[in-house]
């Protein structure tokens, strides 16, 4: 909603709106321009997280999400070493990273993959 409402007051402003975005913010930006088409100019997105193995996201985030599991874990370990090849950018993110990822925030990053996937397959 904050993306749909942030290019509805640029479209309001601007001739032509580009779309830059990094991880969750990428995401979104599929999901913009899936649902604003032509209307974006142009899009400049890096590491989208879709590659999630599928023990994870067909069984273990499924099963926490949509059982009590989901009010036990909390959050989930980030894995900055796999996260990140390269040394030294490795440690730039764990220095401006949190070290946990929120379960909700999982579960629903989940859901917009998913959802995004869907829409990019009719097109």
């Amino acid at each position: 909603a904050t993306v749909l409402g942030a290019f509805e007051e640029l479209r309001g402003e601007a001739e032509q709106i580009y779309y830059a975005g990094l991880s969750m913010g990428a995401l979104l930006g599929l999901k913009l321009a899936i649902e604003k088409g032509n209307q974006l100019k142009a899009l400049a997105l890096l590491g989208i997280p879709f590659r999630v193995r599928p023990l994870f996201r067909y069984f273990m985030i499924p099963g926490v999400s949509y059982t009590p599991l989901r009010f036990v874990i909390r959050s989930v370990a980030k894995n900055f070493e796999k996260s990140v090849l390269d040394p030294e950018g490795r440690e730039k993110y764990r220095a401006t990273s949190i070290a946990r990822m929120p379960g909700h925030g999982v579960f629903e990053t989940q859901n917009l993959m998913w959802e995004v996937e869907k829409e990019l397959g009719k097109n």
